[in-house]
């Protein structure tokens, strides 16, 4: 899902705080910030902390150009 977000001071300040815990776990500029494509490395919150994942799902049976994941407007 597409999106853009508006943060307040205090969820900024969390925010900051998961981008600091990612890049000491695994380094500096192991993703991209700004807009998060298919196939993006970005951050992703779970229940035990936030990790980095690849962005997009698995098209079923496949995505005919040889390339997943996939867009959900592709």
């Amino acid at each position: 899902m597409c999106g853009r977000y508006q943060f307040t001071a205090e969820q900024y300040e969390e925010i900051r705080q998961i981008v600091q815990a990612i890049q000491r776990r695994y380094g500096e500029g192991a993703w991209q910030t700004g807009e998060i494509r298919p196939m993006a490395v970005a951050p992703v919150l779970l229940d035990r902390g936030a990790e980095l994942m690849r962005w997009g799902y698995q098209c079923p049976g496949g995505d005919r150009r040889g390339k997943s994941p996939c867009s959900g407007r592709a």
